[in-house]
């Protein structure tokens, strides 16, 4: 297969699982867009329907807007034959954990994208 044919698979494959995404949560293209990348990293690597069926306090929180929220409930790990934690993975959602975190300090509000009320009222 010519390297141009996997690089059209990929983006057809993100395309899709973008469009998934915004069914799914119709304020989707209102979320930060660390937020987004980071929706959409987890739904192309463990794929939608995993998104959709499990991590639900993750769910429920992006859907409310509370990024705090999101960064404490992105908890991605994985075990290997051996009950070995897989580093890479642990590595990988520390990094998008710290985008959850840095969206919820530049925006510290949530419930409605017109809520104006900062997190401390509702803590």
């Amino acid at each position: 297969m010519d390297p141009f044919d996997y690089g059209q698979l990929l983006t057809d494959d993100q395309n899709v699982k973008w469009l998934e995404l915004k069914g799914k949560f119709p304020k989707f293209s209102t979320y930060p867009e660390l937020v987004q990348r980071g929706m959409l990293d987890l739904a192309f690597n463990i794929g939608t329907q995993n998104f959709f069926n499990k991590f639900t306090e993750f769910r429920r929180a992006l859907k409310i807007r509370n990024w705090k929220r999101v960064a404490a409930e992105s908890r991605r790990t994985e075990t290997n034959n051996k009950g070995e934690i897989l580093n890479g993975l642990v590595i990988r959602n520390n990094f998008f954990q710290g985008w959850f975190n840095e969206t919820a300090k530049a925006n510290p509000y949530f419930v409605d994208p017109n809520c104006k009320a900062p997190i401390s009222n509702f803590l």
